[in-house]
């Protein structure tokens, strides 16, 4: 073989060479190009998968704690309606045993209301917060006239009762607005 054939063939080999090199970048390329978006969509899935299961359990949560604060309000509301009847018969029957356990049931169940509202509070609603808002300040007032109902002043009863009819018309409003709450769904 002689050097012209020697450097025919190499020049040949080079150039086979390059060609293969150029076949192998392009087949990385195209790799690449295929793989990479299987791979974020991948990352997608998996964070916001995450993502939607923090939701739903931040949801399932604050749905519960709307739960409980509902039932707490109807169980106030029969609570309040028997401190009332107890209230306008007792100008006829003087019974300040069984009023003070009302009132101490009451006050519990203020308690158990004022909890929950802290939870539910965490949703920030407008309409919530305006209503509990409302509420604090006739339950304020309501304490005040517990107080001086111990003194069986005719007056200071009819405020109480006033009151009530207050608290009672607050606490059907709260108990729309928590019953459309509950129903709330983040998806479907």
């Amino acid at each position: 073989m002689n050097k012209v054939e020697e450097k025919s063939v190499q020049e040949e080999m080079l150039a086979a060479q390059k060609e293969l090199l150029v076949h192998a970048r392009i087949r990385t390329v195209v790799m690449v190009g295929l793989i990479a978006p299987v791979i974020v969509m991948l990352v997608w899935t998996i964070l916001t998968g995450q993502t939607v299961r923090r939701m739903e359990h931040h949801l399932g949560a604050a749905v519960g704690q709307i739960e409980t604060m509902t039932s707490e309000v109807s169980r106030m509301s029969g609570q309040l309606s028997t401190l009332s009847s107890s209230m306008t018969a007792l100008s006829k029957t003087v019974d300040t045993e069984s009023l003070k356990e009302i009132t101490d049931s009451l006050k519990d169940a203020l308690s158990s209301v004022s909890d929950a509202a802290r939870n539910v509070a965490k949703l920030d609603p407008d309409a919530v917060n305006s209503l509990l808002e409302q509420l604090n300040g006739e339950m304020d007032g309501l304490s005040g006239a517990l107080d001086t109902v111990g003194q069986l002043d005719p007056e200071a009863i009819n405020n109480l009762l006033g009151r009530l009819d207050e608290v009672m018309a607050t606490l059907d409003k709260l108990s729309g607005v928590l019953d459309k709450l509950s129903g709330w769904k983040l998806f479907g």
